[in-house]
């Protein structure tokens, strides 16, 4: 049996961004009927262009029941902010409403108005024409995780589309990983990494990230031609 969004109002929702360690944390507080059973925080992997987030549960049986306290968390490992991504809020569905929660960042966020405007030259038109050139179908697909000794290689794979254009690009913090070697093998290119600085506790995991684009984004009158899928993996150091 599939689960039903759970009703929850007032809502007491927090999206908090860790910079440092790439990590996404969603809270969700508060008091809900007591027939509710296995109350859970999911991503909904189906929406595309930002994070949406599902309060779901199941119920359980007839009658009057107290109410109970629920805390859940749900944290995820993703790169933000992104240009083609909406970074600065989250959607959470429940059963009586859809939220919009906005994304706290512990440290550099993204860009407002107000820091456009300081730093921006270009006309109002313009503007508008590069976010609107911005614009993608997205995906992030959940991280995998990986583990990297010291003295070993990290081999790491994506399927080039067939579709033209298109493109496969693989994102990573050079101080940290490099990539040694890569060619295409069976219509996957394969990049093969290792550590160039062995990261210490407050440094582990890295975050390397593969982008697969397939399209451009075409000037003025045709700006949603491309969708992106992001595929994270989340690197722990070994010490063998």
């Amino acid at each position: 049996m599939a689960p039903y969004l759970i009703p929850f109002s007032p809502p007491r929702i927090e999206a908090l961004y860790d910079t440092k360690f790439k990590l996404l944390i969603v809270t969700l507080k508060g008091e809900i009927d007591g027939f509710w059973l296995g109350a859970s925080l999911s991503r909904d992997d189906h929406f595309v262009g930002g994070l949406k987030f599902l309060f779901e549960g199941y119920p359980g049986g007839l009658g009057e029941k107290p109410k109970q306290l629920i805390e859940l968390k749900y944290e995820l490992h993703i790169n933000l902010p992104l240009d083609h991504f909406n970074s600065k809020s989250v959607l959470v569905e429940t059963g009586t409403a859809t939220y919009t929660v906005e994304i706290h960042y512990t440290g550099l966020g993204p860009k407002t108005s107000s820091d456009v405007a300081a730093v921006g030259t270009a006309s109002v038109e313009d503007d508008v024409i590069n976010k609107l050139n911005n614009l993608r179908i997205s995906s992030v697909l959940p991280p995998i995780k990986k583990y990297l000794p010291g003295d070993a290689e990290l081999t790491i794979s994506a399927r080039v589309p067939l579709e033209t254009p298109s493109s496969v690009d693989i994102r990573f913090d050079p101080e940290f990983l490099e990539i040694v070697s890569s060619g295409i093998v069976n219509g996957e290119i394969v990049w093969a990494l290792k550590w160039v600085k062995f990261p210490t506790k407050d440094d582990s995991p890295q975050l390397v990230d593969v982008d697969t684009i397939r399209g451009i984004p075409l000037p003025e009158s045709n700006p949603i031609t491309a969708s992106k899928v992001i595929q994270g993996y989340i690197v722990y150091a070994v010490v063998l």
